[in-house]
C-alpha cells in the first residue's frame, strides 16, 4: 500500500536566554513534532496501536504484528503565529513551513507462527521554524525594532525491527541516526532620542548530529485490549555552531562605527530517558486508545566544551520533570472510511 497525506504538525515553544543562575533554554527541547497522519488524528496515541512504518517512531515491538509490505508517507504544514506587546504596542508575525514529515516502509520476515518485520524511514521529529517581532517604545524614550527569525528541523534516520517471543507479546529495537541544521538571525534597530542608532545583527546557524536507540514491548492479554511500553534511551547530541555577530553604530553626525565578531563552536549535551506506555481498547469498529510519557528534564547535561559546564548547576532549577497525556479514538465506517479524533497535553520543560 502506498500512502502520501498530508497532516499539520503543532510546535509551542519560546526562545529565551539565560542569565545568571538560570540555565538558558536548549531550543530542541520543545521543538519536538509526532509523525505519521494516524498518529496525528489520534492525538499521538501510537504506542500500543501503530500498524505501518511509524511503529519504529513510537514502539517498534509492534512491527511484530505486521505482515504486509508496506510503503508510505506524510508531509506536514506548520503555520507558527506570533503577537507580543512592547509598551504598549502590539506587532505581529506569521511563518508557514511545508516539509517532510515522513517517509518509510515495512518488510516482514517469512514466520510459520507469530511474525517479525524489519522497518526503515526518515522522519522530521522536530521543527525550528519559528518568529519573533517586537516593536515600541520603551521607557526611556528608545524605539525599537527587532525580528528574529529561526529555521530548519532535525531529522531521523530510523533502522527498526520487531519480533513475536510468544502469542500476545512482541519485543523491538530501533536506532535513530539524528541529522540536522537551524538557521538563527536576529536584527534589532534602537534609536535614541538624541539621534543615534544601533543596529544589531547575528546571522547563525547550527548542524545537529546524534545516535539514538530505543527498546519496546507489547502485550496482548486479551483480544479487545493492548497494551504497549516504551524507552528512549538518553542521547549525546553534538551541535556545531557558525556564524557573525554585528554591531553598527551610527551617531547623529552620520558617523559609523562598526564592530564584527565571528562564531565557530561545537559543544555536546545528553538528552534524558524518556518511557512511555500505552493502551489501547479494539472493539470491531472502534478504537480507543491512550498514551503516556514522562521525562525527567532535570537530568538533561552539557557534556563540553568546559565553559558551557557551568549551566548544569542551573539545570535542576531552570528545568522540570514533565508528563504528556495523548488520547484517541478511530471509528470505520463503510467503504473503510475512517474518522479519527484525538486530543493532547505537552508541557513546555523549562
Amino acid at each position: 500500500t502506498v500512502v502520501m497525506l498530508f497532516l499539520p504538525c503543532f510546535v509551542f515553544g519560546q526562545i529565551l536566554s539565560g542569565v545568571e543562575g538560570e540555565a538558558s533554554e536548549i531550543r530542541l527541547v520543545d521543538s519536538y513534532c509526532d509523525i505519521g497522519v494516524r498518529a496525528l488524528g489520534m492525538g499521538g496515541t501510537h504506542i500500543a496501536v501503530a500498524e505501518d512504518y511509524t511503529a519504529g517512531f513510537y514502539n517498534p515491538a509492534r512491527l511484530g504484528y505486521l505482515k504486509a509490505l508496506s510503503v508510505g508517507g506524510t508531509f506536514s504544514y506548520e503555520n507558527t503565529d506570533n503577537t507580543t506587546t512592547y509598551y504598549g504596542t502590539e506587532s505581529s508575525r506569521s511563518k508557514g513551513k511545508l516539509a517532510l514529515n515522513s517517509f518509510g516502509g515495512v518488510v516482514p520476515l517469512p514466520a510459520e507462527r507469530g511474525g517479525a518485520a524489519f522497518g526503515i524511514s526518515i522522519n522530521r521529529i522536530a521543527s525550528f521554524d519559528r518568529v519573533f517581532r517586537i516593536c515600541g517604545t520603551d521607557a526611556d524614550g528608545v524605539d525599537k525594532d527587532g525580528l528574529e527569525v529561526t529555521g530548519g528541523g532535525l531529522d531521523a534516520f530510523n533502522l527498526s525491527g520487531g519480533i513475536q517471543v510468544a502469542p500476545g507479546v512482541s519485543m523491538g529495537m530501533a536506532v535513530d541516526f539524528w541529522t540536522g541544521a537551524e538557521s538563527y538571525t536576529w536584527t534589532m534597530v534602537e534609536a535614541f532620542p538624541s539621534g543615534d542608532s544601533i543596529i544589531f545583527d547575528d546571522n547563525i546557524k547550527y548542524e545537529y548530529s546524534g545516535l539514538g536507540a530505543k527498546f519496546g514491548m507489547t502485550f496482548i492479554p486479551w483480544k479487545f485490549l493492548e497494551l504497549g511500553t516504551v524507552i528512549n534511551f538518553p542521547i549525546t547530541l553534538t551541535v556545531t555552531e557558525d556564524g557573525t555577530q554585528r554591531t553598527d553604530s551610527l551617531t547623529d553626525t552620520l558617523e559609523v562605527y562598526t564592530e564584527t565578531s565571528g562564531i565557530s563552536e561545537e559543544y555536546k549535551y545528553s538528552l534524558p530517558y524518556t518511557l512511555g506506555a500505552g493502551a489501547a481498547f479494539r472493539l470491531s469498529f472502534v478504537t480507543l486508545a491512550a498514551d503516556v510519557y514522562w521525562t525527567d528534564w532535570t537530568q538533561l547535561e552539557y557534556k563540553s566544551p568546559d565553559w558551557i559546564l557551568y549551566e548544569n548547576r542551573y539545570i535542576p532549577d531552570s528545568y522540570r520533570s514533565v508528563v504528556s497525556l495523548h488520547f484517541g479514538a478511530e471509528a470505520t465506517l463503510p467503504l473503510n472510511i475512517r474518522l479519527r479524533a484525538g486530543y493532547f497535553t505537552d508541557p513546555i520543560p523549562y
